[in-house]
C-alpha cells in the first residue's frame, strides 16, 4: 500500500529543507544593509567557526606583577573544529590540549573559555573574545604552589 505525499506534506518538507539557506540569505541581507566591507562580513557570517584557526598573539604580564623575570612574548593559539584549544608556547611547559567553551550567538562579538593543566606548572583559567577578526583575552595561571599570575594576550589570526 502506498500513501500519497498530499502537497501540505510536500510543502513542509521543502520549507524545512530550506531553513538554513533562509537563515544564511538573512544574515547576508542584514549585513548588507549596514554596509559591511568583505573581511568584516567574511568574519561575522563565520558563527560557530570564529575561533577556529591559529591566531598569533603578543601575551603581556599583569603590569602590577611582582615577578620582576615576567616579560612579554609571542604565542599561536590553535582552536579547532573539534572543539580543542591549545597554547603552542605553553605545550612546551607540559600544558596539553584541552576542550573549550564557546558562546558564538553574538554577531560580531563571540567568547570562550578554557582550563589547561600541567601536572608540573599548574593550571591555567584562559578567556577571550572574537570580535571582527580580532583576538582578545587573559589568562590567570596558579601554580602549584598557588602563587596567582595573570596575563594578557592580543592578536590576529595568521
Amino acid at each position: 500500500m502506498r500513501i500519497p505525499l498530499t502537497p501540505i506534506c510536500l510543502v513542509l518538507v521543502l520549507v524545512t529543507m530550506s531553513l538554513p539557506w533562509m537563515a544564511h540569505c538573512i544574515a547576508e541581507r542584514d549585513l548588507a544593509r549596514h554596509h559591511v566591507d568583505e573581511a568584516t562580513r567574511r568574519s561575522l557570517v563565520r558563527g560557530p567557526d570564529a575561533f577556529v584557526g591559529d591566531w598569533k598573539v603578543r601575551v603581556s604580564p599583569d603590569p602590577d606583577a611582582s615577578r620582576a623575570h615576567q616579560k612579554p612574548y609571542d604565542d599561536v593559539l590553535i582552536f579547532t573544529r573539534g572543539g580543542t584549544f591549545e597554547s603552542v608556547a605553553l605545550r612546551e611547559k607540559g600544558f596539553v590540549v584541552v576542550d573549550y567553551q564557546a558562546d558564538t550567538r553574538g554577531m560580531t562579538t563571540n567568547t570562550f573559555t578554557a582550563e589547561s593543566t600541567s601536572e608540573s606548572q599548574g593550571k591555567i583559567k584562559w578567556t577571550g573574545v572574537v570580535t571582527t577578526g580580532e583576538l582578545k583575552g587573559e589568562f590567570q595561571w596558579t601554580k602549584p604552589d598557588g602563587e596567582e599570575l595573570r596575563f594578557s594576550y592580543g592578536g590576529e589570526r595568521k
